[in-house]
């Protein structure tokens, strides 16, 4: 991150109290400090991880795979109680 009033590179700044130790842990926001011109403040700083496309494609074909085979197996489970069959018959002597 630059510092917002010169311009140079900033770096992460300690908590100097309990009030900002506070919000670091219960919020994004994280002090930084600028060596060049002292400027002191707290910024967002989000880190969003990088998503593996593959892992989530596997992981959504089986939560999809799951729910068909559970829809199914409900299906069939409540036709075999009732007694009707699981798929009509065709007739094919007319």
């Amino acid at each position: 991150m630059d510092c917002p009033h010169c311009g140079e590179p900033t770096h992460r700044s300690r908590s100097r109290n309990f009030r900002e130790a506070l919000i670091k842990r219960v919020t994004p926001l994280r002090s930084y400090r600028c060596r060049k011109c002292g400027w002191r403040g707290t910024v967002a700083s989000i880190n969003i991880p990088r998503i593996n496309q593959k892992a989530v494609f596997i992981w959504v074909a089986g939560v999809l795979l799951a729910l068909a085979i559970g829809m199914l197996g409900s299906t069939l489970l409540s036709d075999w109680r009732t007694g009707k069959p699981a798929a009509p018959s065709v007739n094919s002597s007319r």
